[in-house]
């Protein structure tokens, strides 16, 4: 991460003469082409052999997924924390970075995309509104499961076994090859 504070160092120079908040619609417009021609890369991939996916992976124009994830939670947090943004363009953007999210399957981006979507709710909102917004988030996800439970979506196929009985075992078992000795933490090397 340590390239993005730089990025934030610069970002914040180049904010005090031009605008960040424009320079970020291009990138998100750039890469916006990349992720569709990524996504839809089977059928053009004679065109822009370079350009494709690999193994399957968006990645934008970033090194990875993770990656593209990481630039599009920066690019929502300039935009719903930057004053004079409507509502509307806030959440235009948060829709269209959370679908190239979704399609590059990072879980966890998404997660941190929705709790800036949250944060920017909970402090753009009244003390009325606070309380219907905590109250209404349950009954949000449970609606949002029901969507996107037909849904094909490589962040759905990622996390489909997340919580299995499987994961449970492998903790059980690294767990047990932990050894604990005066040096600190180690693996025992008996397997």
């Amino acid at each position: 991460y340590i390239e993005y504070f730089a990025f934030f160092y610069a970002g914040f120079y180049f904010s005090q003469k031009y605008s960040l908040q424009k320079l970020l619609k291009y990138y998100l417009y750039v890469t916006a082409i990349f992720v569709f021609i990524q996504y839809f890369g089977n059928s053009i991939h004679h065109i822009l052999p370079t350009f494709i996916h690999r193994n399957g992976v968006i990645t934008g124009l970033t090194a990875g997924p993770w990656e593209l994830g990481a630039v599009l939670n920066i690019i929502l947090v300039v935009y719903a924390f930057k004053k004079n943004n409507t509502r509307m363009l806030i959440f235009k953007v948060f829709v269209v970075t959370s679908l190239f999210i979704i399609l590059t399957g990072s879980r966890s981006p998404f997660a941190v995309h929705l709790f800036i979507l949250i944060c920017y709710l909970f402090f753009s909102v009244s003390y009325k509104n606070k309380i219907f917004l905590f109250l209404s988030l349950p009954i949000i996800a449970i609606i949002g499961n029901i969507i996107f439970s037909n849904i094909s979506l490589p962040i759905k196929d990622r996390s489909k076994k997340l919580f299995s009985y499987d994961n449970s075992e492998l903790v059980e078992k690294y767990f047990d090859t932990v050894e604990i000795s005066p040096l600190g933490l180690g693996f025992d090397n008996n397997e």
